[in-house]
């Protein structure tokens, strides 16, 4: 039952931390651990029509970082004191940048769409963490095309 939930994380990455947490219980599942992946085989019954959505980009590819200075250090050549260990990766990331390859954006906390992958999160916040994971049903892309 875990092994097939960890399958399907290949196409719903929305239901990952769950299965994580499950699948550590795998050699001592108690009745808790089943009830908890009925749940997620409940949801997953509940948007069958989900999955994730790519779409044709033209312009850069958009990296969110979550802090200010990694994203001055990649724009800018001038190395920092400390970040000389990266500088091959560095020189790398800014080519891409100057290429207008990506393009390189703050993102706050709560647009942080790892968390999803990563902690248990309100239904609110899940869902629209799920949306900007490109997560979504049949319906929806249809509207957004």
């Amino acid at each position: 039952m875990v092994g097939s939930l960890m399958y399907i994380t290949f196409i719903r990455l929305d239901i990952m931390h769950s299965v994580s947490l499950i699948s550590h219980y795998m050699k001592n599942l108690s009745k808790n651990h089943l009830l908890a992946a009925k749940r997620i085989f409940h949801y997953l019954k509940g948007t069958i029509d989900f999955g994730i959505i790519y779409k044709y980009q033209k312009e850069a590819t958009i990296i969110y970082y979550d802090n200010i200075l990694a994203i001055k250090i990649s724009k800018s050549l001038f190395l920092y004191g400390g970040n000389k260990q990266i500088d091959v990766r560095h020189h790398f990331i800014h080519n891409l940048w100057n290429g207008g390859v990506i393009c390189l954006v703050f993102c706050n906390s709560e647009s942080q769409v790892a968390d999803i992958l990563t902690k248990p999160l309100k239904q609110v916040v899940f869902e629209k963490l799920r949306r900007m994971l490109g997560v979504c049903s049949s319906k929806e892309a249809a509207i957004n095309d």
